[in-house]
């Protein structure tokens, strides 16, 4: 067998970690393209990958060519780690550059000329099966451990540091963080014990990414009654591991809905990645892992959960320890990839 894989867009998260990473200790060949002109001798491949669509123009593009390799013997693979179906609130929905209808039609269209598809959990392979009823493997997310990113040191403040790493898709999500935040700073503030909230992926622009950064801040501060926050601009996403380096404590707060319940557990995993403690919603989404970690369905567990851990160093590095060592045992690239080979 050997594959050819279209990475859309290879500075993108879903092209990093679902066609690149997984890629690079694959036991087969693997070629890597982003537009068709590239691709010079389609037989010499067993075997097309991509996730969702190519990321061209216009989705007529991506159906030539899906039909085109088809004629040649390839067969097709789709990997799909989100669900097509957004709530009302995703960016996608709203965004003037982004037309959902589109995109949507685009992904299902793709969907139904796959011969395989490759996931990230079984709500979501649920979901596909409707679509299009061909074999599916779970090859769930995972993280080179040995990565830099993820090992080296990093400087940060001498509070306790709690925060959220992610990307402006979870705007609404965050909604949820003003009041145990809010809570949070008041006990704090009366303990003499000093925090430090950290915001990724904020931006100061004027666009639809401003507009979200600013809900973002406002959840984080109360407002702007509190000011011990670092909003912390994008990064590449072969370095973001650093950021959770800042971090003492996580948090991943998600609304229970489809979408969500179709995402994996990645968040838990980049903790993990970096030995500190997880905090998140109660929701399928993280509680699938079957890790130790907090899961929290109201502000006042919310609170309680980030104050238990925000009190005890020893705590914090126990927790964080063990979900390491979890994660590295629980979620690895030869795994998932035996899983992506197993159904072909």
């Amino acid at each position: 067998m050997k594959f050819l894989v279209n990475t859309r867009n290879p500075d993108g998260g879903v092209s990093y970690h679902r066609l690149q990473e997984p890629f690079k200790d694959f036991p087969y060949p693997v070629d890597f393209f982003i537009m068709p002109e590239e691709v010079k001798n389609i037989r010499q491949y067993s075997h097309l990958v991509f996730n969702r669509s190519f990321g061209w123009a216009n989705n007529e593009a991506d159906q030539k060519f899906i039909e085109w390799a088809k004629t040649h013997g390839v067969k097709i693979i789709i990997d799909l780690d989100d669900y097509w179906v957004l709530p009302e609130y995703h960016t996608i929905r709203w965004r003037p550059d982004v037309d959902y209808e589109v995109w949507q039609s685009a992904i299902i269209e793709n969907l139904k000329l796959a011969d395989y598809a490759w996931t990230t959990t079984e709500y979501l392979r649920g979901k596909i099966k409707e679509i299009n009823d061909i074999p599916i493997a779970i090859a769930r997310n995972a993280l080179n451990y040995d990565d830099p990113q993820w090992k080296k040191p990093v400087n940060k403040s001498n509070d306790v540091n709690i925060g959220w790493i992610g990307s402006t898709t979870h705007h609404m999500d965050l909604d949820m963080m003003r009041r145990p935040l809010a809570m949070l700073d008041k006990w704090a503030k009366k303990s003499k014990i000093k925090i430090m909230k950290h915001l990724a992926g904020y931006s100061k622009g004027s666009g639809w990414a401003g507009e979200v950064s600013k809900r973002f801040y406002s959840n984080f501060t109360n407002n702007g009654q509190y000011q011990n926050i670092h909003l912390i601009k994008p990064v590449h996403v072969a370095n973001y591991g650093y950021l959770y380096g800042l971090l003492d404590i996580s948090i991943a707060p998600v609304l229970e809905n489809e979408f969500n319940k179709s995402k994996s557990e990645l968040k838990v995993i980049e903790a993990g990645a970096r030995r500190i403690p997880f905090i998140g919603s109660d929701v399928i989404t993280y509680s699938r892992t079957g890790a130790n970690i907090d899961l929290c369905s109201n502000s006042d567990e919310w609170f309680n959960s980030m104050k238990e851990l925000t009190s005890s160093k020893s705590l914090r590095q126990e927790l964080g320890k063990e979900l390491g060592e979890y994660v590295r045992d629980e979620y690895t690239f030869k795994k998932e990839n035996e899983s992506r080979l197993s159904i072909l």
